[in-house]
C-alpha cells in the first residue's frame, strides 16, 4: 500500500499478513514495519509477532520478533534486526491478542 492505504485486521485473532520471497530461502537481515498514522494507531502497534518459515502454511516456523504492550508513536515504525544464519522463504506478521492492527508497508531485507 501507500501512506494513504493500509491493511487492517479487526478483532480476528487468526488474521495475518505474509509474503513469499520466492525461490530459495534467504537470510533476513532487517524487517521494517510502517504503521498507519491516525488517531487509533497506538493500539494497533502492539501484540504482534513476525514469523519466518519455509512452509507456506507455517506448520513449522520460528518467531523472529515480537512486540508486547509497547506501542509506537503515530506514524512510527518497528525496526527488526536479525542476527541469525537461518534462511526463510516466507515471512508472516500476526496479531497475538484480539484487537486490530494496521500498517502501510513492510520491507524485508536480506541476502541469498
Amino acid at each position: 500500500g501507500t501512506i494513504w492505504e493500509s491493511w487492517t485486521a479487526e478483532t480476528d485473532m487468526n488474521a495475518w499478513w505474509q509474503v513469499d520471497l520466492g525461490g530459495e530461502p534467504k537470510k533476513i537481515n532487517f524487517i521494517y514495519v510502517y504503521f498507519l498514522s491516525n488517531y487509533f494507531a497506538d493500539a494497533s502497534t502492539n501484540h504482534i509477532e513476525i514469523w519466518g518459515s519455509n512452509d507456506p502454511k507455517f506448520l513449522s516456523h520460528e518467531v523472529l520478533a515480537s512486540r508486547g504492550d509497547e506501542t509506537y508513536p503515530k506514524s512510527g515504525y518497528w525496526t527488526v534486526t536479525l542476527d541469525t544464519n537461518e534462511k526463510f522463504r516466507y515471512i508472516r506478521l500476526i496479531k497475538t491478542r484480539p484487537s486490530y492492527t494496521s500498517f502501510v508497508e513492510i520491507e524485508v531485507y536480506g541476502e541469498k
